[in-house]
């Protein structure tokens, strides 16, 4: 079975792959960067909605294809393998398909939510002054339908790498994340509050810290994918 994952551990692998690779990283990142720059001037210089709207798509997918292609690069080089700034841009399939399977844990983790958060808000518009029990029931129904989108936020976490890394279906895709996730939500939690704080951290420093932060824990991301794909292969009981 492969070793499990600490947070120090996936941190400290995510600035020795930034540090060995910096070169081919900090471009590509330069150029994610530039690309949501580049969106953000667009919506707010074109004023013709039809005209906005096209540009505004052509930015989101381009930015959506170059997101893909940084996770291709991290996994490539996550691996031991080579890798050059052509892989930011991945075939249309490749990008077709992380699209679209993001496009669909989204969905799946909103629909989850609807209910339990309608139920507790409504209570709330229908009965702006509830009683105890009704405020508590109103309560409980919202903090469970926050508690389930937590909890399928980090099953379908590993979307985004297994969209790239396997040639499966979208149902496929969600399987995997779940499969890979299995046992280890509230430890994945905890590496993507201390993945957030990082970007903070980053942001905070003029957005210059964004180019170190983001590279290190995109390839934490990648090589918590990697371990959870290891040990699925290695274990017939989390391969199940």
């Amino acid at each position: 079975m492969a070793p499990a994952f600490t947070i120090r551990g996936l941190f400290r692998f995510g600035w020795e792959k930034t540090r060995q690779n910096s070169g081919l990283v900090f471009k590509a990142i330069l150029i994610f960067v530039g690309v949501s720059i580049a969106q953000g001037i667009a919506r707010a210089a074109i004023h013709n909605p039809l005209a906005m709207g096209l540009v505004v798509l052509a930015a989101d997918l381009a930015e959506i294809a170059v997101s893909a292609g940084l996770i291709a690069i991290s996994l490539k080089l996550s691996r031991g393998e080579p890798s050059s700034l052509r892989d930011l841009v991945p075939p249309f399939r490749t990008v077709l398909r992380y699209l679209l399977a993001l496009l669909a844990a989204g969905l799946i983790v909103v629909l989850s939510m609807l209910l339990p958060l309608g139920i507790g808000i409504g209570i709330f518009i229908a009965f702006p002054s509830p009683r105890l029990g009704l405020a508590t029931l109103a309560v409980i129904c919202i903090a469970a339908g926050v508690l389930i989108g937590i909890y399928l936020g980090v099953r379908y976490s590993l979307v985004r790498v297994a969209a790239i890394d396997r040639k499966d279906s979208i149902s496929g895709i969600l399987r995997t994340s779940m499969r890979l996730t299995r046992g280890f939500v509230w430890k994945i939690v905890l590496f993507s509050i201390v993945a957030a704080l990082l970007n903070i951290l980053g942001a905070i420093l003029f957005l210059v810290g964004l180019i170190l932060t983001m590279p290190i824990t995109i390839f934490a991301f990648t090589r918590l994918y990697l371990i959870l794909e290891e040990r699925s292969a290695t274990d017939p009981a989390a391969a199940n």
